[in-house]
């Protein structure tokens, strides 16, 4: 009992302390409501003439934006202010990278729209939106990833002011490319891409492009033009350098001047050589060009034709015409050879032509082909010669294979200016200055008409090459299908009576006659052109 009294007394001492807080609490609430009374009993003589700012509004699913350089990117958020009209609104979309480009405002639209010509990397975009009518502004940046799109393809060199200046200009369809579908039938024209990248044309005229690689590493462009060589990534075209920076010694014709330049590249191996006003420098790829490369006991020589075998096994060097020593010598990246003196065999000597005017330097299915004008003769021969490789040269007694007379019986040869051949067969064609011809080598007697120019159009050809790469697509009206363009499609160039250069493209029919396709709807024409200085490949 006693202490059931004892907890009832607590727990009644508790409720009494509760009750003087609960009345505390009470006082003080009642307190309060009094001053605010009392407050409200005065007049509000502030500024009632405050209008609600509301903020900008920009709206979009994906801050994630991907492009191929040379595209058009397009971006549509949805950007509002409440109570402001779009009228009053200011738009900054500026692109940029710490470190990698200077700021560019591309766009100044509530939409954005511009063409990226960054080279491929991540950037970021910024839009700024700014209420006129307040200076009030919101920014959003998104991530853009600039994805590479010089891809397989076929590149044009043409000058559209005389050769002050000139560019590159890159045609990507099924029958160029290796990545487009046989189905596919867009046809993608970058043109003047060195401008449009760097922000100026190439000085002078281009003489020569030549991409190289090695294990899809080192990624190179050279461009030798009238005026200077350059160097690029040729997966952007982002300028790297030019001139003396290209050599281990400033070469001579970087004071001379550039007249001639023409370029090989083996890819096995790595290997250019670059020939400038007719002499040869080598490389490995991701060097330097070392100094003029020289022949023992050669002490002048003026290269004017190179080429190189196009078998991807091979290792054979470039093989090169001397119209100076009347010889063909030979190069590798870091040396030069000359046909030992007593090789002779096929008719002919590699390494005295003294007896020929050389035409033309090429490839057949028979071997390379050198087509000549025998000058005691007044025929013309083609000389074939045996594909060697390069450790076979020092001992090359067996570089001339056999000689083949060339019949100038065949229509209008003597007119020719422009020749082609290709190693898929033992075809040569010969373009005067509005016809084109083909014919079996060993029967050009019975060479007939395969094309021919619109003369309304005053076109005249300026240039005759077999695609002699591999990768597209074309259509066979033969076989009802798609059939392969490696080295199946004849270039022709053209120029037009106002200027303008065009390329068509003509499926060859028969490898070994050089009959072409007929059809013209079958004909690749590609227009729009300066004045076409040269035809390269283009590569992933």
């Amino acid at each position: 009992m006693m202490m059931d009294r004892v907890r009832a007394n607590r727990w009644k001492c508790r409720l009494i302390k509760l009750n003087g807080v609960n009345m505390k609490r009470i006082g003080y609430i009642l307190m309060c409501v009094l001053s605010v009374l009392s407050v409200s009993c005065f007049d509000d003589d502030s500024n009632t003439d405050i209008r609600e700012l509301n903020p900008i509004v920009i709206d979009l699913d994906n801050t994630d934006l991907y492009v191929n350089q040379m595209d058009t990117l397009r971006v549509e958020p949805l950007i509002y202010c409440e109570g402001v009209p779009d009228t009053q609104l200011s738009f900054e979309w500026v692109l940029m990278k710490h470190g990698t480009i200077v700021p560019q405002l591309l766009d100044t639209t509530m939409y954005f729209c511009a063409q990226i010509t960054t080279p491929p990397d991540n950037y970021q975009l910024r839009l700024t939106v700014t209420d006129k009518t307040t200076g009030i502004y919101r920014i959003e940046t998104y991530s853009v990833f600039v994805n590479p799109t010089f891809a397989d393809g076929l590149l044009i060199a043409d000058t559209k002011d005389d050769g002050v200046t000139s560019d590159i200009n890159l045609v990507m369809c099924r029958e160029l490319s290796a990545n487009f579908h046989m189905y596919n039938e867009e046809r993608k024209i970058f043109r003047g891409i060195w401008e449009m990248v760097n922000h100026t044309p190439l000085e002078g005229n281009v003489l020569s492009v030549n991409l190289s690689s090695l294990y899809n590493e080192n990624k190179c462009a050279t461009i030798v033009t009238s005026k200077n060589a350059y160097r690029a990534d040729y997966t952007d075209y982002k300028y790297l350098a030019m001139g003396s920076s290209l050599f281990y010694v400033p070469p001579r014709f970087l004071e001379e001047g550039i007249h001639s330049a023409m370029a090989t590249f083996r890819s096995n191996a790595g290997m250019e050589n670059l020939a400038v006003n007719g002499l040869v420098y080598g490389r490995t790829v991701g060097g330097s060009y070392g100094t003029e490369l020289y022949p023992t006991g050669v002490d002048e020589y003026n290269i004017t034709m190179m080429m190189m075998p196009t078998t991807l096994w091979t290792m054979a060097p470039s093989y090169a015409y001397d119209a100076l020593g009347k010889r063909m010598l030979f190069f590798t990246q870091e040396a030069a050879y000359k046909p030992a003196e007593f090789q002779y065999g096929g008719g002919f000597n590699a390494g005295d032509l003294s007896d020929y005017e050389a035409l033309f330097l090429g490839e057949s299915s028979e071997g390379i082909l050198l087509l000549a004008d025998n000058l005691k003769t007044g025929t013309k021969e083609a000389l074939v010669m045996n594909e060697i490789n390069q450790f076979q040269i020092q001992n090359a007694s067996n570089i001339a294979q056999k000689k083949v007379p060339v019949s100038n019986d065949a229509p209008h040869i003597e007119q020719a200016r422009f020749w082609a051949s290709s190693k898929r067969g033992t075809a040569l064609y010969y373009a005067t200055e509005t016809e084109v011809y083909a014919g079996s080598i060993s029967d050009m007697g019975r060479a007939t008409l395969q094309w021919k120019v619109n003369e309304r159009a005053g076109e005249t050809v300026t240039g005759l090459q077999v695609y002699n790469w591999q990768g597209g697509y074309f259509y066979s009206d033969e076989t009802d299908d798609f059939v392969s363009s490696d080295y199946r499609l004849l270039l022709i160039t053209v120029q037009t009576a106002n200027g303008e250069g065009k390329v068509t493209a003509v499926p060859i029919k028969n490898v070994h006659t050089g009959v072409l396709e007929q059809s013209e709807k079958r004909h690749i024409v590609l227009d729009g052109f300066g004045k076409i200085l040269g035809i390269y490949k283009q590569v992933r």
